[in-house]
């Protein structure tokens, strides 16, 4: 009898073993995965469509639906008046003359206003999807502006950010932001 006792607890110990092994790979995959992430097939949920092609050139990114916006170097001076009361950022280095506050962003508009940096970064982010699109300005004689040809929203409002980008931090800065309908 002592012998069988013997076996059953040698057969429970491993048992333990095994589990407690099992437990930790277990728990080792998830920590992974939840810190890493399964990259490939997680799709954010501020990003578009995964199957809409769209291109990395500033005017668009991974997953937003395409979009036809044309850097005008402040060229397009009539949205871009320096008597134009506009949104500037709290070290006054970007202005936003157009659009204003609750203006319409769409198809023909505008994007412009006034900096003394050299680059603008726009992003524009709708209500229902996140960022659709998304680009850099040149800025020349202190004014950048952008035609926009092709916006294709999901939502029917949204928000206009424009900022620089500090060269040593690679930081968001000067940060203008407006509330926009979407057409």
């Amino acid at each position: 009898m002592r012998i069988k006792n013997k076996k059953s607890f040698n057969t429970k110990k491993i048992v333990v073993i095994l589990a407690a092994v099992l437990l930790v790979a277990t728990s080792a995959y998830a920590i992974y995965y939840f810190f890493q992430g399964d990259t490939e097939n997680y799709q954010d949920a501020t990003q578009g469509d995964p199957d809409v092609d769209s291109p990395n050139d500033g005017q668009g990114g991974s997953g937003q639906r395409p979009s036809d916006i044309d850097d005008t170097s402040g060229e397009d001076s009539t949205d871009n008046n320096e008597d134009t009361a506009g949104v500037s950022s709290d070290s006054g280095a970007i202005t936003l003359n157009n659009p204003t506050e609750n203006g319409v962003l769409g198809n023909g508009t505008t994007i412009a206003g006034r900096a003394t940096v050299q680059n603008v970064t726009y992003r524009i982010i709708d209500n229902s999807r996140g960022m659709i699109a998304q680009g850099e300005l040149t800025v020349s004689e202190d004014k950048f502006s952008a035609k926009i040809n092709s916006l294709s929203p999901y939502g029917d409002s949204g928000v206009l950010q424009v900022f620089s980008i500090d060269p040593d931090t690679k930081h968001e800065i000067n940060l203008v932001e407006v509330n926009v309908r979407l057409e």
